[in-house]
This record gives C-alpha cells, sequence and structure tokens, in this order.
C-alpha cells in the first residue's frame, strides 16, 4: 500500500504506469497524456514533479520506477500485486475457476473519477470483459443445470450495464427455463423502458 499521493495527476501516472505492466512508456506521451492543456516545456515539467512525488510515496520501493531509455519510464511490478493485472491474467486463461477469479476482482469501473481521454478505452475494455465474463459463467452454470447461478451471474452484470442486450437477452431465457415467465416478462418491460 502506498501512502496518499499529492494530487489526482500523480495518481493517474501511477495508474498509467501500472497498467502498462512494466512495459517502457514514452515521456512525451505521459506528460501529452496527463497535461494536454499545457505547453510541451510545462507538461514535461509537470512530470517531473510527478515523478519526484511518485520516488517519495514509493519510498524504499522507488527502485521500481526505472528508465529503460533517456526517453522513456517504466515500473516494475515484479512480486507486487495489482488487482487489474490479476483481471487481464484471469481472463486470458478463460476457465470457469479462472473466470470466477476475474469477477470477483472486479470493483467497479476503473479510474471511476478519471475523465481522461486514455482512461477511457481502459475502463470500458475491462467493463466489456467484465460483463463477458459473467455472461460466460452464467452459460457454464446453465449447461450444468445450475440457474439459480446462471441467474447470479447475469443479475450482477445487468446491473452494470442494463442496456446489455445479450446480457438481458440471456437472463430472459434464463428465467423463462426455469419457469419464472413473469420474470422474464418483467425483465423484458424494464429493458424496452430503458431503450425508450
Amino acid at each position: 500500500p502506498l501512502p496518499r499521493l499529492r494530487t489526482q495527476k500523480d495518481e493517474w501516472l501511477l495508474a498509467l504506469l501500472v497498467l502498462r505492466a512494466g512495459a517502457p512508456i514514452d515521456r512525451d506521451w505521459l506528460a501529452g497524456s496527463l497535461w494536454p492543456e499545457s505547453t510541451d516545456t510545462r507538461s514535461r515539467a509537470n512530470l517531473r514533479k510527478s515523478l519526484t512525488h511518485l520516488r517519495q510515496a514509493l519510498g524504499d520501493q522507488a527502485c521500481r520506477l526505472g528508465s529503460p531509455s533517456p526517453r522513456t519510464l517504466a515500473l516494475d511490478l515484479s512480486g507486487a500485486s495489482v488487482d487489474a493485472l490479476a483481471f487481464d491474467a484471469a481472463l486470458a486463461q478463460g476457465d470457469r475457476p479462472s473466470l470466477e477469479q476475474a469477477v470477483s476482482l472486479y470493483r467497479g469501473p476503473l479510474l471511476a473519477g478519471c475523465t481522461e481521454a486514455w482512461a477511457f478505452p481502459e475502463r470500458q475494455g475491462r467493463e466489456q470483459a467484465y460483463l463477458a465474463a459473467r455472461e460466460r459463467l452464467a452459460a457454464l452454470a446453465f449447461e450444468q443445470g445450475e440457474t439459480a447461478e446462471a441467474e447470479r451471474h447475469l443479475r450482477l452484470a445487468v446491473a452494470v450495464d442494463p442496456l446489455h442486450e445479450s446480457t438481458q437477452r440471456a437472463l430472459m431465457q434464463v428465467l423463462a427455463a426455469g419457469g419464472n415467465y413473469a420474470a422474464a416478462l418483467h425483465c423484458y418491460r424494464q429493458l424496452r423502458a430503458h431503450l425508450h
């Protein structure tokens, strides 16, 4: 755990370094992404200041922050636990236990308070992956005759994105297959109201 960083931009710098999983990132790209409204000179100065704050926050782990080349930065994550990267790794495995682990790691939108352009694809990609994992787990549970478990997965997915039609359709099918036609019809009406 880190002490609280001084500014939101410091937190976002750390997030960008972490999300690249140790891969080198161009300093100019970082500066431009974090301070798009500033001049190049000012944004690079801001990056240097944020790097100083980050090194201070890392304390004896500051050696993790490195510069593979004069124009790049990287954060060594060996031995560190990062929930977003563990989520990605579990999804990549794709089996039922790994998908269960992935959905248990999901705590809501990634960097929810960040409105920067670079955060949107990161957030959106993980949300869509979460929904797909819940749908896959529901399908696996349904195949095993576990309709209550399938319904649980689908309802959790619908809570994240009530307009995700494939999830809604799967939920209605699971409810109807379990003989709960009134609930399936209720889901249909809710979806129709949301879409309207």
